[in-house]
């Protein structure tokens, strides 16, 4: 029996602006202001779509099969 679901929370913005802003610090990368917004946007927008996936609960009888390694 599969565990009670709980739902993932959004991200909040404050969260993506540090996902990003450590991402562009650690590849060193610089960055016009334009292209940040945009990048915000983007990171916005996968973020919804995997709350949006990972808010359904799928159970047990989706669960990959165990991988045979002889």
């Amino acid at each position: 029996m599969s565990d009670p679901f709980t739902p993932v929370p959004a991200a909040e913005e404050r969260d993506l602006e540090r996902l990003l802003d450590g991402a562009i610090g650690a590849f060193a990368i610089s960055v016009e202001p334009e292209w940040h917004r945009e990048a915000m946007a983007y990171l916005r927008n996968i973020a919804d779509a995997a709350a949006f996936v990972m808010a359904y609960d799928v159970g047990d009888e989706c669960d990959p099969a165990p991988v045979y390694r002889p």
